[in-house]
């Protein structure tokens, strides 16, 4: 195996005992890392390394097959501290003997004469599986957070097998996934690197459906309902087997008023991936909106079941419990601590707060609290804006719930949602942006039934959306 020349874009995170700790189990060349035991095994032994050695490989893993040059690990290794050429040496020659202990020459470390060291896979068919397939899990799970396991595992096996265009697609896919709920600091930083894995595929494989779908993805999907339509349709017109494509229009259907649309397509992806959790979730909503609810109940336990804090899916259980007339079993799930997902203190109270009125609705006095406290909460975050606006519709409190939606869709009234979570705010997948899938739930139907709800609609352009496609929304199509 050649050694390819030095890789723009590695990271330049300097590396310590501290930030190695947190760091996943990872496998290279038929070897298991462990950066958190500081361990390497593989099929011949396993050596347990000092912490310096550790760093040196994880730097190295980064970029496997690729120069890494002496001054970069000097930088990250050492955190720019000024040593010799013996300590590094030294770093090198413990590695070797460490990987030799655990391995037959399936992972080495070369010297690349006057400029560094390069970290030789023997086989890289096991790196790319691995990593296309911590992708795939990433996926299917759906969790609010970036998966830095997998974009670890995802960037190694494209620094080693750059003309893998799946490689890089499903790279693209969760750099997606993660920019969406990436802090602040991190987020434009996602965007471009996804933009680059995306553009690379495509530039192997023109049909790469992951970093098509990557693309179409990107950008927040309010607003963008006329294109992402277009896009969508096209993308699987060209794969129809396009799972994250399938998926994202169903989104859309959701998003813009059509429920027995998104119901049919997701039916037909959880028959394909019934270890979706992603999935769970979206059925869950759907199967409600459509008034299937044994199915409903059947999909919402099964995620409870396999994913029982799950954020995404245990919101949904809990609304399609408490806006059917099972408040009583939505309260028993707020208080299954052991099985609720972290939640922020004010989230907490506001759910509390709004179960307990829902409990007793001749309690005037908690109606009125459980009303001033979704309209605090509401200023919170996107995702409490959401959730005050099922809260404030399932209280029959049409006019709040209205006011609480044109201060998070529209950014106007006397009610002000900001566009990022707060540390207030719950992280719940699809509720780090603005969303509208809420507006079609059981739960707000006597919005669509209110006169300004149309006006709503027209200032969003989802009206636009429904004139420009032809679509009709569920809602519209009944009073016809």
């Amino acid at each position: 195996m050649t050694v390819g020349r030095g890789v723009t874009g590695v990271s330049s995170e300097p590396l310590n005992p501290n930030n190695l700790a947190p760091r996943p189990d990872f496998a290279l060349g038929g070897v298991t890392i462990s950066p958190s035991m500081r361990s390497i095994k593989g099929a011949s032994g396993q050596a347990v390394v000092e912490p310096r050695i550790m760093q040196v490989l994880v730097a190295m893993a980064e970029a496997p097959g690729r120069l890494v040059t002496r001054d970069d690990l000097l930088s990250r290794c050492w955190n720019g501290t000024v040593v010799g050429d013996d300590s590094l040496n030294r770093a090198i020659g413990g590695l070797r003997r460490a990987l030799n202990t655990a391995t037959d020459n399936g992972l080495r470390v070369e010297t690349v004469p006057g400029s560094g060291y390069a970290l030789l896979v023997a086989d890289n068919s096991e790196l790319t599986a691995h990593a296309i397939d911590e992708g795939w899990q990433s996926w299917k799970l759906g969790a609010p957070f970036v998966d830095h396991g997998a974009l670890a595992a995802l960037r190694a096996a494209a620094a080693a097998t750059p003309q893998q265009a799946e490689v890089q697609g499903m790279l693209a896919l969760i750099l997606r996934n993660g920019a969406e709920y990436a802090d602040l600091d991190l987020c434009s930083q996602l965007v471009r690197e996804c933009e680059g894995a995306a553009a690379r595929a495509l530039a192997i494989d023109p049909t790469q459906s992951h970093a098509r779908a990557a693309l179409i993805g990107l950008p927040p999907l309010f607003g963008d309902w006329i294109e992402r339509r277009r896009k969508l349709i096209g993308a699987l017109e060209e794969s129809p087997d396009n799972i994250v494509a399938a998926h994202d229009l169903c989104m859309l259907e959701m998003a813009t008023g059509r429920p027995s649309e998104a119901a049919a397509i997701g039916s037909r992806l959880i028959a394909i991936e019934p270890l979706a959790a992603t999935l769970h979730y979206k059925l869950n909503y759907q199967l409600w909106s459509t008034g299937q609810l044994t199915a409903m109940d059947r999909i919402g336990d099964r995620g409870m079941t396999l994913w029982p804090r799950h954020p995404a899916i245990w919101f949904a259980r809990l609304w399609s419990l408490a806006f059917t007339g099972r408040v009583r079993q939505a309260i028993q799930q707020l208080g299954d601590t052991a099985a609720r997902p972290d939640l922020p203190g004010p989230a907490l109270v506001t759910l509390e707060v709004t179960l307990a009125a829902l409990a007793d609705p001749g309690d005037a006095a908690r109606h009125a609290q459980a009303v001033e406290r979704n309209l605090l909460s509401a200023e919170q975050g996107p995702a409490q804006g959401l959730a005050a606006v099922i809260h404030l519709a399932g209280l029959g409190e049409v006019e709040a719930a209205l006011r609480v939606a044109d201060g998070y869709l529209l950014r106007s009234g006397p009610v002000s949602v900001g566009l990022h979570k707060t540390v207030s705010d719950p992280s719940v997948t699809d509720q780090h942006r603005r969303v509208t899938q809420m507006l079609f739930l059981p739960v707000t139907s006597a919005l669509r039934e209110h006169p300004r709800f149309l006006p709503l609609c027209e200032q969003m352009g989802l009206a636009d959306y429904w004139d420009a496609t032809g679509v009709i929304p569920d809602f519209l199509a009944r009073s016809e």
